[in-house]
């Protein structure tokens, strides 16, 4: 079985019933993204794949603090960190064809210091070690 990536990141701004501006969303969506980019760069996160996987498994845990959240909201929560996966090459798109989305989980965390986004990529089977690193 080909060896899982794990992506620790920050919680994604809870944007799903907002009415702001779209200059300010695009800020905020192009900073959280960028820290995404810069944990690339620390090792904190891994590096994309030599190609993008076609068919690979996504299972995603949101840590958020005090109270649960409804289903439609944790799926609009991770779509900045999701898009990022397609944008940054570790999976060719997210249709359903090419990224099967096993599930988005909510844990209630007692500490803020606890909350993030933990996801979760499992590659397609029959991907060599080799192609794994970028």
């Amino acid at each position: 079985m080909a060896e899982p990536l794990v992506f620790v990141c920050p919680l994604p701004e809870n944007r799903a019933n907002s009415r702001g501006h779209w200059a300010s969303k695009f800020r905020t969506q192009k900073a959280y993204l960028g820290t995404l980019d810069a944990r690339v760069l620390l090792g904190t996160l891994p590096r994309p794949p030599r190609t993008p996987f076609k068919g690979a498994k996504l299972h995603i845990t949101l840590r958020v603090w005090k109270k649960a959240m409804d289903p439609d909201n944790a799926w609009a929560r991770v779509k900045w960190p999701v898009d990022w996966l397609v944008s940054r090459k570790y999976v060719a798109d997210d249709r359903k064809s090419l990224l099967d989305f096993e599930a988005v989980v909510v844990e209630v965390v007692q500490h803020r210091t606890a909350t993030g986004c933990v996801m979760v990529l499992t590659p397609p089977e029959g991907i060599p070690a080799d192609s794994r690193a970028g």
